[in-house]
């Protein structure tokens, strides 16, 4: 095993010691910190020293001129290489770091100061982050390497950003126009340019293009601004000196001071300002978090900073040191040997999904082939990554796995075919008390926050044993005989069963032909397409389809015509609304008009409309060009945004944010929706300075829950997360369950 920094905590009751254990070098490129030897009371036992595990270790997040120190903490603490230690640092930027502590979707943060308001917020009153010091960085001006101009006085930098002085030859440069470059206003470089430039003097408002979201974004419009030397920008001293070194620019000195370690050290450069580790002031003493923060401030702790090429705040401090941390023993198991079938017994207790394994590529957020296993609450592994799909399915009450594993017959011997394409599906109790495995399987549900109209929501599951069709309840009981040519869907009591290729009955559950027989329609679209087609015959919401002369109509549960058909195309019901208008090829989802159960149009103003869960529908203005919400009449105009879902209390589920009826911003900060999950929450993809996570909004839409990851599957309270190079479960505070190395699996 590679040996690691070994730091050894001195718990407060022990007042001296003596000893440490030896420290051996870690394998990798960065300077690695050893602890200072104390006495220990001989009187006194060791302290029992915590082991530290990839599982344990603080939850870092920062800022991205930080990613470099939190790469040399990972490198120096847990034996990682230098490319391994970056690929564990996932940062956010300085606003959302500040968030997340706040919020404590992460356990430690090193950030530059957030802007003004949000620091007090964050820092004082109840729940106030702890912070402290731990390097010092300063606000640097960069101009093109070719402008004559070398020095600024702090009074010509704030007429500059005020537009009182716009050209350069004023200030000791050409005759040429000043372009000053700005930060977006969340970004930390920003908060420090309105600190401890600016002061109390605004800056000017810049167009738009001038207003730079990424760090690196700004250095190269500096460097390469239409091929002259106008522009002007600022960032942090650390990320230009180190980061994204540019022999195009060159920073300006301020009032006769250049830029340097020394300087900023000393404070003889003007714009200074301290960097900062924090943690949430509720973190125990022996939390890891805390001992982490303490460290940074110490002397070993200043530095590792200087090591990684910060400015320190001091070379001593009073942090404590750190104790040992060791990798973690292997997954525990349920079985000893491998297992790919789910064993049905009494003793599991509740098991979950975990991801386990990648087939492909093991990085980017869309679409890698996560593989699924199963473990105990206790985290023993009972199936192995196998499953391609997984699942908790629902109906009044019942839940149950629904997991499926994808496969190809192989080659055939002769002919060259490639054999072909099938998934088993296997149901499961929530407690491994039960599982059946079926060849292929159908049944619709209801997408939360808006209406899926082509499918509604179906009392059993149809399953397809290999000899015929049937289907079962949520609790794995068969109660429709594996016997019919199609997919037998239950909804409202009644399934749709076809007599030959052209004409249908319902029946119910005992197999007894209630209505019918119906004819379908007579046109080439339904003759090759009937199973896309086949939702259509579902009943929803007391009504069904049929068809008369290759136009639609609706029925109601006695068979009786509810509505004539009339329509080239339909959808079924969802309460008093049903979608008609697209013929054949179309969406189905967002039809052109909307009618009622009379069969009326409705008055909407909205055209391409989608209904949403909570009642409202979601579509087009003709009129204004604009996206509305619309309900009993009241239309609300969209400022921007698209509307994903429909949420309780009037409140809507946009792409990059959550809002009120009246366009009150309730909750934001990611850059797209993924999932609306079963239970009402939410995940969310959100990007930021090169770095990109999955996270889970609460089920009350106030906040985010202290899960991340690559990708993020719920199941009940637990959610299976893809993390880089490891997967497994986490429980809801983002605590791991089962935490697995994907690595063998890459190699495969």
């Amino acid at each position: 095993m590679r040996k690691l920094l070994c730091l050894v905590l001195l718990l407060p009751v022990l007042v001296s010691c003596t000893g440490t254990p030896a420290v051996s070098p870690s394998e990798n490129p960065s300077p690695t910190p050893s602890p200072a030897a104390s006495p220990v009371p001989t009187t006194a036992p060791p302290p029992e020293p915590l082991v530290f595990t990839e599982e344990n270790f603080p939850r870092i997040d920062g800022s991205t001129a930080t990613i470099p120190l939190a790469q040399t903490v990972y490198s120096s603490f847990l034996g990682k290489t230098w490319e391994q230690a970056g690929e564990m640092v996932d940062f956010n930027g300085t606003s959302q770091a500040w968030s997340w502590l706040y919020n404590k979707h992460t356990d430690l943060i090193l950030a530059y100061e957030p802007p003004e308001q949000a620091f007090k917020n964050y820092t004082s009153g109840e729940g106030a982050l702890e912070y402290a010091p731990i390097g010092r960085d300063a606000l640097v001006f960069l101009v093109n390497a070719q402008n004559r101009a070398d020095n600024l006085t702090a009074g010509q930098i704030r007429d500059i950003y005020t537009d009182k002085t716009t050209n350069w030859g004023d200030v000791g440069g050409d005759n040429a126009d000043i372009v000053a470059y700005q930060r977006n206003e969340s970004s930390g470089s920003q908060a420090l340019m309105e600190k401890v430039v600016m002061g109390s003097v605004e800056l000017a408002d810049a167009p738009q293009a001038l207003y730079i979201e990424q760090m690196g974004d700004l250095v190269d419009a500096v460097a390469s601004y239409q091929n002259t030397q106008s522009a002007i920008g600022y960032n942090v001293y650390y990320y230009v000196s180190q980061m994204d070194v540019n022999a195009n620019i060159k920073l300006l000195s301020v009032d006769g001071v250049k830029p340097t370690n020394e300087s900023i050290q000393s404070g003889e450069y003007p714009f200074v300002n301290d960097f900062y580790a924090a943690i949430h002031s509720s973190e125990p003493e022996n939390s890891p978090a805390r001992m982490l923060y303490n460290w940074l401030q110490g002397a070993e702790g200043q530095r590792l900073v200087e090591s990684a090429g910060y400015v320190p705040v001091s070379p001593t401090g009073g942090g404590k040191d750190i104790p040992d941390y060791e990798q973690q023993e292997l997954q525990a198991r349920f079985y000893e040997d491998f297992t790919e079938t789910l064993l049905p017994r009494g003793d599991y207790g509740p098991i979950y999904p975990f991801i386990g394994a990648l087939q492909g590529a093991p990085y980017g957020p869309f679409n890698p082939n996560l593989l699924y296993g199963l473990c105990t609450q206790n985290g023993e592994i009972v199936v192995d990554a196998v499953f391609h799909e997984a699942e908790i399915i629902e109906r009044n009450g019942q839940k149950m796995y629904m997991l499926r594993r994808h496969y190809s017959d192989e080659y055939e011997e002769s002919g060259g075919g490639t054999g072909r394409d099938h998934t088993d599906t296997t149901f499961a109790a929530l407690d491994g008390s039960w599982a059946a495995t079926y060849k292929d399987t159908s049944y619709d549900i209801q997408k939360k926050g808006r209406t899926d109209l082509s499918a509604p929501d179906s009392d059993y599951i149809s399953v397809y044993d290999g000899a015929g069709w049937g289907a079962i309840d949520y609790a794995g009981n068969v109660v429709y005989p594996l016997k019919e040519r199609n997919p037998v869907i239950f909804t409202e009591g009644l399934a749709a069963v076809w007599e030959d290729e052209i004409s249908y009955w319902y029946v119910d559950i005992n197999g007894k032909r209630v209505l019918g027989p119906y004819k379908a329609p007579s046109n080439e679209v339904w003759e090759t397409e009937r199973s896309s087609w086949y939702p259509k015959l579902h009943f929803s919401h007391g009504m069904a389809l049929y068809t008369e002369n290759g136009l639609w109509g609706y029925i109601d549960a006695k068979g009786n015509t509810a509505i004539k058909p009339r329509f080239e195309s339909a959808d079924p019901f969802y309460g008093d609304y049903a979608y008609i208008g697209p013929f054949w090829g179309e969406s189905h989802i967002t039809g052109t008009d909307i009618i009622d159960r009379k069969g009326e149009l409705t008055e909407m103003r909205t055209s391409s409309s989608m209904l949403l869960e909570n009642g409202w529908f979601y579509g087009h203005d003709p009129e204004t060009d604009a996206w509305v919400l619309e309900k009993d009449g009241e239309v609300i105009h969209l400022d921007s945004g698209t509307v994903e879902a429909g949420l309780p209390g009037d409140r809507f589920l946009c792409y990059r944010e959550i809002i009120d009826k009246e366009g009150n911003v309730l909750l934001s900060g990611w850059n797209n929706v993924y999932e609306m999950l079963p239970s009402g929450r939410v995940i969310v993809y959100i990007y930021e300075s090169g770095a990109s996570d999955y996270f889970v909004i609460n089920s009350d839409y106030t906040g985010f829950l202290p899960v991340q990851g690559d990708r993020i599957s719920e199941f009940g309270d637990c959610f299976a997360v893809l993390d880089g190079e490891y997967g497994g479960l986490t429980d809801i505070q983002g605590n791991w369950i089962v935490r697995v190395s994907l690595l063998d699996y890459f190699e495969d």
